[in-house]
């Protein structure tokens, strides 16, 4: 799953990375994004890419909030169908943290922040939609099988485009069901790296650089 990620670029930087889009990007460096907070996301409503700020996960009735969604399942889940073809969008990120299985009875475990090796900002797949309680919009990121680097994190990953496929995943004039199933396929490993960082990112209110601080190597905790 992802449950809390990152983009620390600048807005010139980011706006850089996915260039011609419309408006202006909604954004500042973050270093810990979570869920029910505003992000900035790319979505192509009349056909041209434009950028929005929009809340991270879908609102239920039951008071609860969705932040993620399977892509092998998708077309299964009735509130999915209607936004297949007309609701994708991309949601910019340079990392994100996974919280790793402790064999210690009662041992919190210690975060570890995800990223590319050549720390390059990136795009999960993403769905989004209007809602009665978020005038802005709300948006669910994509889950997939996760690839060797992630699995001993999590039995989840999100699904992260590759630069080529970007394009293809917000085209509207390409059903869903004419998308290429490698979109949802996990990245080669050996193109990223995880490291423990600060418990600072345990916080969802932290958002400083110190939750991207790695770890001291001796192992301590920290919380900054």
């Amino acid at each position: 799953m992802c449950g809390r990620y990152s983009l620390t670029i600048t807005k010139a930087a980011l706006q850089a990375r996915f260039p011609g889009a419309l408006g202006d990007p909604p954004h500042e460096p973050r270093y810990n994004i979570a869920p029910s907070q505003s992000a900035p996301i790319l979505a192509a409503p009349k056909g041209e890419r434009r950028w929005a700020a929009m809340q991270w996960g879908f609102s239920m009735t039951d008071g609860g909030r969705l932040i993620n969604a399977r892509a092998e399942t998708l077309t299964q889940r009735p509130m999915f169908r209607g936004l297949l073809d007309r609701f994708r969008a991309l949601v910019p990120a340079d990392g994100f943290y996974e919280w790793p299985k402790t064999a210690s009875a009662g041992a919190r475990p210690r975060p570890v922040r995800i990223v590319r090796r050549d720390r390059a900002p990136f795009a999960f797949a993403a769905l989004w939609r209007q809602a009665e309680e978020n005038s802005s919009g709300e948006f669910v990121i994509l889950t997939t099988r996760p690839n060797a680097l992630v699995g001993p994190f999590h039995d989840r990953m999100p699904v992260v485009l590759s630069p080529e496929r970007e394009d293809e995943w917000l085209d509207r004039d390409r059903p869903f069901a004419a998308l290429s199933a490698a979109l949802f396929e996990p990245w080669d490993p050996c193109e990223w790296e995880a490291y423990a960082v600060s418990d600072a990112v345990n916080r969802s209110g932290r958002d400083d650089p110190a939750c991207i601080d790695p770890a001291p190597p001796d192992g301590r905790r920290t919380l900054k």
